[in-house]
């Protein structure tokens, strides 16, 4: 956006432009081939992403595909994608991928020259944020990309997606408000839906910053979604952080606790922020498989090898 928006910076930003372009490329001409193979999945982020937002598939920096799956068919999924050639970030065995079904969100698979997430969730179950998959499949809308309409979120949905997987980063990109804001500009809102499953969905709170980040932005917001946005005590200072973060290069992904400060505080209310800390502290997750491989047997001690690798990292 910047390359095509400030031509003063297009000499310094040639290279990227080009490479992001030839990436998209080749990420979009893949995408058709993988849902032709895979059980039903919907394309989220990405190139559909890009062209419900911007209407341009190279309109957006991504570096892989994410399909977003049934937790029943990423089994049958996996197979699919090794016999294409894929092979896994981290391999489980099949108690790991059972266990990791039940606790994590995404299965990170790779051909060296794509790069494909399954997911069955927008988030890890620590963050407490578990959607209805049956829901989002029953609301698919297809999105037009190339020469192939494409299964993808809804725009509510979409919407949910993004405010989720913003707090899960700390909103450390100015993008993930921008994507908001675009989406909020191209597409009519059913804001009934979107505020219940904000509060069932137990994303109350994030919602509330995503609204008010957005409208920083001059997105289009309804004045009733507005004010109770902008009346929310608990989510103003943590706006005013992501604003002060942005404005002065401060990325928490790189400061791991303040990182997770955030994400405590984005909770909505005591009682989660405090589950958030303990399924935090004790649900093994796939750095813990691969710090100490145990045997199925002795699974029940990788909450003891998670607080043991939490540990030496504070180290």
């Amino acid at each position: 956006m910047l390359y095509r928006r400030l031509p003063h910076l297009r000499p310094r930003l040639e290279e990227r432009f080009q490479q992001n372009l030839r990436r998209t490329l080749q990420l979009t001409s893949e995408l058709p081939r993988l849902l032709d193979a895979l059980p039903p999945a919907l394309a989220f982020k990405g190139p559909t992403l890009a062209q419900r937002l911007y209407g341009d598939v190279a309109a957006r920096e991504y570096c892989d595909l994410d399909l977003l799956l049934r937790p029943t068919d990423i089994p049958a999924a996996i197979i699919e994608l090794e016999k294409l050639g894929f092979t896994a970030a981290l391999p489980l065995v099949p108690w790991q991928l059972r266990a990791h079904l039940r606790s994590g969100c995404e299965y990170a698979m790779s051909d060296g020259r794509i790069h494909v997430e399954l997911h069955w969730q927008y988030a890890p179950r620590q963050f407490g944020n578990e959607f209805d998959l049956e829901q989002l499949f029953a609301r698919t809308t297809q999105i037009r990309v190339g020469d192939r309409d494409i299964p993808a979120l809804s725009p509510e949905d979409d919407l949910l997606m993004l405010t989720v997987h913003a707090t899960k980063h700390g909103w450390n990109r100015l993008s993930y408000i921008a994507d908001i804001a675009a989406l909020l500009g191209v597409c009519p809102m059913d804001w009934d839906y979107v505020k219940g499953e904000a509060l069932d969905r137990r994303t109350g709170l994030g919602f509330c910053i995503a609204c008010m980040l957005a409208d920083w932005c001059g997105a289009p917001l309804p004045d009733d979604v507005r004010s109770v946005a902008a009346n929310d005590r608990e989510a103003q200072p943590l706006v005013e952080e992501v604003k002060s973060n942005l404005e002065n290069g401060v990325d928490l992904e790189v400061d791991r606790a303040a990182r997770h400060r955030f994400i405590r505080a984005s909770r909505d209310t005591s009682a989660e922020r405090l589950a958030y800390m303990l399924r935090y502290a004790l649900t093994p997750t796939l750095d813990d498989w691969n710090f100490k491989r145990l045997p199925e047997p002795a699974r029940w001690l990788y909450p003891a090898v998670r607080l043991l690798r939490l540990a030496r990292q504070q180290e």
